[in-house]
This record gives structure tokens, C-alpha cells and sequence, in this order.
């Protein structure tokens, strides 16, 4: 699911997406992977 907070796999080492629930804010919802991933 990834409904109430598809961030916090965003830090368990997998590329987010900005794939979230409907009007849920998110700081990875920017169409990019985790900067930490990204090094």
C-alpha cells in the first residue's frame, strides 16, 4: 500500500518516485530518487 506514508521506504534504500496518497504531502513527492541513494 501506499496510503498514510509512502515516504518512509524512501529512506530504507529505495528510489522513490513521488508516488503518494491523494493529498498527502510528501518531501520525496518531487519526481526524484532519494539524494541519499543518489550519491
Amino acid at each position: 500500500r501506499i496510503e498514510g506514508g509512502a515516504y518512509t521506504f524512501a529512506g530504507e534504500g529505495d528510489p522513490f518516485v513521488g508516488v503518494l496518497a491523494e493529498g498527502e504531502e510528501n518531501p520525496y513527492a518531487t519526481g526524484v530518487p532519494d539524494p541519499g541513494d543518489n550519491d
